[in-house]
């Protein structure tokens, strides 16, 4: 259903509450009848809020059919690609990002997320971007409320390091993210050599998960492998790049997974592997525990270990 038929639905319906007709309705408002049925029945939309206030007054619904309107004004603000992401981001149990370029919206402050919109949107008057920032932080309140979706987000250095610059308050902001958000840095050198835009890997309870990935013109949607595991490289804390006496770490950021161990046939010198397991399994190199981690699933890992116990 459209935003204009989500309109013309509620209006139908309040008038069939009401005690009047379409007939009544019109005389009652000074317009026509026609004009009554082209709302009632979605062919046409409300030109403007006054229109709706009066139809709203006139049927006595409280409030209902403007709150309606407003909504519907701000989903068709919206461009279908984020309309579509938007609903599955809010279902989902996990959400991993990968952002190359900037903060992604959910770490965006309203000063950054205020700066982004006027560099990409130079045309927009002030009362658009300030609409836009307004919807933004909308969407990233809903994804970080208590029962919302882990989200782990993955940046690369530069592009922390460069935040101050188009935001005073964007490190600020980070460093106050909520628990079930774990932000971790790229140091200067890392790559993910598969990465050549934004995307994220989003997981739910009862389904497949998604990838989306992002391009200038939106973003597109589909299936991630059914096989093989995502590499997650973790580097330094935003906090040590002097944005405050708090760290950005694993254990501050609420990661769910469990502590790292080493096999039982580990000898003292450190020459060897440690894994975390948990909803994904994390292995890393014990001497080089700031380097790179490579996660996978879960499954993924109980298979290579059965296949290991074979020889």
């Amino acid at each position: 259903m459209s935003s204009g038929d989500d309109f013309a639905a509620a209006l139908k319906a309040q008038i069939e509450q009401s005690t009047m007709n379409q007939t009544q309705l019109a005389k009652r408002t000074g317009w026509s009848k026609s004009q009554i049925s082209a709302l009632a029945t979605g062919r046409s939309s409300p030109k403007g809020r006054e229109v709706v206030q009066e139809l709203d007054t006139a049927l006595n619904a409280g409030g209902m059919l403007l709150r309606r309107w407003l909504d519907a004004k701000r989903r068709d603000a919206q461009p279908e690609w984020l309309r579509r992401i938007d609903g599955v981001d809010e279902a989902a149990t996990e959400i991993r990002i990968f952002q190359p370029f900037i903060l992604p919206h959910v770490a965006q402050s309203p000063g950054y997320a205020r700066s982004i919109l006027r560099m990409g949107r130079p045309l927009d008057t002030s009362d658009q971007i300030e609409a836009a920032v307004e919807r933004r932080m909308a969407r990233s309140l809903r994804l970080l409320r208590e029962d919302g979706p882990r989200i782990s987000i993955t940046v690369p250095h530069a592009v922390v390091r460069a935040a101050p610059d188009i935001a005073p308050d964007a490190l600020e902001y980070l460093l106050r993210m909520p628990e079930s958000c774990c932000v971790q840095v790229l140091p200067d050198g890392i790559h993910l050599a598969a990465a050549t835009g934004a995307f994220r890997l989003i997981s739910f309870a009862e389904r497949l998960p998604v990838a989306f990935c992002e391009h200038a013109a939106g973003g597109c949607a589909g299936r991630p492998p059914a096989r093989g595991g995502a590499v997650r490289c973790c580097g330094e804390p935003v906090a040590s790049m002097g944005a405050g006496s708090g760290r950005i770490t694993q254990e501050d950021r609420g990661d769910r997974m469990n502590e790292f161990h080493k096999s039982s046939y580990s000898t003292a010198g450190g020459e060897c592997v440690e894994v975390a397991e948990g909803d994904a399994t994390r292995v890393r190199d014990t001497r080089y525990r700031d380097g790179v981690t490579l996660t996978v699933p879960a499954s993924e890992w109980r298979a290579f270990l059965a296949d290991v116990d074979r020889f």
